[in-house]
């Protein structure tokens, strides 16, 4: 089974989480899984946490974060309860994520922007001047020759 280098380095990030968690929930994870992990893991891809960083402040990929949360539901969550209190959390991060995005590309929105811009630009006339257009002689004369010929 081969996997794409982003898997690979999401495993590698996992790992070291993993790492951080306290035993207790470490050792909810079978064996089999963290070897698995381990044979996956992109051995070139450097990722370090700090012993005191907080979790939120880590910059992890998307892939680390689905599977986190594949291994939270799967071995660290103890009861059926606690695994559908779960899934309810994750549909309502899902739903207000849809939401902001529905809000932010919504056809009517996405043209509003624009002309609220346009009408912000203040535009002084008086300083606006047209510019005169001046062409050289050798221009000029060219011009004149094409016009000669075009006549006969």
């Amino acid at each position: 089974m081969t996997l794409s280098n982003n898997y690979r380095m999401a495993i590698t990030e996992v790992l070291e989480i993993l790492k951080n968690v306290e035993i207790d929930e470490y050792n909810k994870i079978p064996k089999k899984t963290i070897t698995f992990l381990e044979e996956q893991k992109d051995p070139n891809y450097i990722f370090t946490i700090k012993p005191n960083q907080n979790f939120e402040d880590i910059k992890i990929m998307d892939e680390t974060k689905g599977f986190l949360s594949f291994i939270y539901y799967s071995y660290i969550c103890n009861s059926d309860e606690e695994r559908k209190l779960y899934l309810i959390t994750l549909n309502h991060n899902e739903k207000k994520f849809q939401d902001e995005l529905r809000k932010k590309y919504e056809y009517s929105n996405l043209f509003n922007d624009k002309t609220e811009k346009k009408e912000n630009l203040i535009v002084d006339n008086d300083t606006t001047q047209m510019v005169k257009y001046k062409q050289n002689f050798f221009i000029k004369f060219i011009n004149t020759i094409k016009k000669i010929f075009k006549k006969y």
